[in-house]
């Protein structure tokens, strides 16, 4: 769609930016988590960042090829909670291993999204951070009530475990 749109207003920066995208998604091998190929796309995207960061990846997924989520809100989701766990995995200098955990799976209509971290801190403990980081929570929260379901945080020995679950029925 994007492509055609592109062909019928022949903007060259537009083309240029479209076949650069077009390239690095191309490039990114897409490994097999679940029968959901949109929940296998970004965590192929995101595990590959990781492996790039140095950040160990555990993933769990054990999804239906069909959810009744709207697959942008899954993407804004999984986006949210990943980069938050691997940008606070990245900054984390307490010397444990730099990785991140993923669980994913549907249970009794819901869709619940695991992740688990480690950090020294969480992300949103000072002004700085709360300023960069205050929108993902906030997407979370609301994806969490759009859907009927909760976002919930906590730290716990140098570990930041998340959970959002997303009614899928």
């Amino acid at each position: 769609v994007m492509e055609t749109l592109l062909d019928t207003t022949d903007s060259p920066q537009a083309r240029k930016l479209f076949d650069s995208l077009s390239l690095d998604i191309n490039n990114i091998p897409l490994s097999y988590y679940s029968e959901n190929s949109f929940i296998n796309a970004v965590l192929s995207n995101k595990v590959k960042l990781c492996t790039e960061k140095g950040i160990a990846t555990v993933v769990n997924a054990l999804v239906p090829a069909d959810l009744a989520i709207d697959e942008m809100d899954l993407c804004r989701a999984l986006v949210n909670l990943i980069d938050n766990a691997m940008e606070a995995s990245e900054c984390d200098s307490t010397g444990a291993k730099k990785e991140v955990c993923i669980d994913i799976f549907e249970k009794e209509g819901y869709l619940f999204i695991k992740t688990k971290n480690n950090a020294e801190m969480l992300l949103d403990e000072t002004q700085k951070e709360k300023q960069a980081h205050g929108f993902g929570k906030k997407i979370l929260e609301e994806l969490a009530k759009k859907y009927d379901g909760e976002y919930i945080i906590r730290m716990e020995n140098n570990l930041v475990f998340t959970l959002l679950s997303l009614k899928s029925i």
